[in-house]
């Protein structure tokens, strides 16, 4: 899956900016299905739902390596979207039912340093597959770390069924109304909305086409209503607002969103810095991604160890958010000629940073929510990922494309500014004659310096995250009591 993310960021940086949508699309997917999977893993054995996940993302990945067209293309990503959204949330809820409360920081933080592992490589396996090989092997990786896992789960992977699941099957009237087809009816086309406005905005459309008001019309339309539907619905509803009552589950959500949403600029925006601004290659921009990613999975294994043993995870989250901002705060200060060490240990605190704070939010609403709303709480919490990413990415796409076209503009170059546009990072000294080329970099880099500006604000968002946290411990005799097989 990580090859998958990355093979599009370097798509795109070579080619042109709208093959951002590569991208979105698969996050639009797994986002718009996420709270309808917490609903499925409350109602279904979590074998089979975490199952039908992973072969959605398997077809994906096929659709995606012999799709004839960029269509086809799209199209597998949404597939891979799809199951890609009951993946990530069927992880945590499956170490929820399985592990004791105290060691779930652990289990946790394993499954989260293996994820970063996983991104912190692929950046150098897509960019190696980009230079010397089809796009396609990126995809056709993919298939077997998807099938494989799907198998083992099937065979091996067993969970006693909650007294939720027994309570619904033994209630088959109730069965249909449990899965709230009216709530995922009215969620699915509003988040898809939102999200295609906020992306074409500014860039694809102006802010006035039909294109972008009408999808921001039904957005805002539908948003009432389906809040209105979910507060009749109440037990039965997709989203439990009764949840939100949680001063805890409402800072992890405020935490998860500006973290993913902080952590996705950088990833995107970096590697354009490292190869317009300094001249990397595509592998050479992967390797400067490395003091980030190592960084981050580091914390995440240091802070479930720690977490599990002192038994309190708010310490983590307030160290985790003060690194992510200080990181990013260093990051916001890169120019032309910034040394390569401060940017190496900028990316290594800012990892830090995240790998310290980002896994807490999912341990903290485990602590404390009954055990029968964990699945709702942990769906919820990785909608909030995923949204926080999207929206943080459109709007640092808005931004950096608005500044640069203002900032060619303004100059006399006697260039197209839209071949410079879609020259890319990477051919853009080939493109620009010499003598104009530092007048363009120089437009690069403070388009690039707003992008870091909201990078920064989203990091300084987590604190306030932190800060409104609960302190209570995974110890919690009471607690451990429901531990697995509750």
């Amino acid at each position: 899956m990580s090859i998958l993310f990355s093979y599009p960021i370097y798509h795109f940086i070579i080619l042109r900016i709208h093959v951002l949508i590569y991208t979105l699309v698969s996050s639009l997917a797994t986002c718009a299905t996420i709270l309808t999977y917490g609903k499925l893993y409350t109602i279904f054995s979590e074998r089979y739902v975490f199952v039908s996940s992973l072969t959605i993302f398997v077809v994906g990945s096929v659709v995606c390596a012999a799709g004839p067209s960029s269509l086809a293309l799209i199209l597998g990503r949404a597939i891979a979207g799809l199951g890609n959204g009951g993946i990530l949330s069927g992880c945590n809820i499956i170490i929820a039912r399985v592990t004791p409360l105290r060691w779930r920081p652990f289990y946790q933080s394993l499954v989260g340093g293996i994820e970063c592992a996983a991104l912190a490589s692929a950046p150098l396996i897509a960019g190696a597959i980009a230079k010397y090989q089809s796009w396609r092997i990126c995809f056709y990786i993919s298939i077997p770390f998807g099938a494989v896992p799907a198998l083992i789960c099937f065979f091996f992977l067993r969970i006693p069924r909650s007294q939720c699941q027994q309570s619904i099957s033994s209630a088959r009237p109730s069965f249909l109304r449990q899965l709230d087809v009216l709530g995922m009816v009215l969620f699915v086309p509003l988040i898809v909305c939102l999200i295609l406005a906020l992306q074409w905005g500014g860039t694809l459309y102006a802010w006035s086409n039909f294109r972008v008001i009408l999808p921001l019309v039904v957005a805002g339309v539908l948003s009432p209503v389906f809040i209105t539907q979910q507060y009749y619905a109440r037990e039965t509803s997709t989203l439990p607002l009764r949840l939100l009552r949680s001063r805890t589950l409402v800072s992890g959500i405020i935490l998860i969103f500006a973290t993913a949403g902080t952590l996705y600029v950088f990833t995107f925006y970096l590697p354009i810095y490292y190869q317009a601004i300094r001249d990397a290659s595509v592998l050479g921009s992967g390797l400067r991604d490395l003091s980030r990613m190592v960084g981050l999975v580091i914390a995440l294994l240091v802070a479930g160890s720690v977490t599990s043993f002192i038994g309190y995870y708010t310490p983590a989250m307030l160290l985790g958010t003060v690194l992510m901002s200080v990181g990013a705060g260093l990051t916001s200060t890169f120019h032309p000629s910034t040394g390569l060490g401060l940017i190496l240990g900028s990316q290594a605190v800012f990892g830090l940073g995240c790998g310290f704070a980002f896994q807490q939010a999912y341990v903290a609403v485990q602590v404390v929510l009954p055990s029968s709303d964990i699945p709702a709480a942990i769906s919820i919490l990785t909608f909030a990922q995923f949204l926080g990413s999207i929206v943080m990415l459109a709007i640092s796409q808005n931004v950096f494309s608005s500044r640069l076209i203002s900032g060619l503009g303004s100059m006399s170059l006697g260039l197209d500014i839209t071949e410079i546009l879609n020259s890319g990072a990477v051919d853009l000294k080939n493109y620009v004659p010499v003598e104009k080329l530092p007048e363009v970099l120089q437009a690069y880099n403070t388009a690039l310096d707003q992008v870091f500006y909201i990078g920064l604000g989203a990091a300084c968002l987590t604190v306030v995250g932190a800060v409104g946290s609960e302190w209570k411990t995974v110890k919690s005799k009471s607690k451990e009591n429901e531990g697995s097989g509750s």
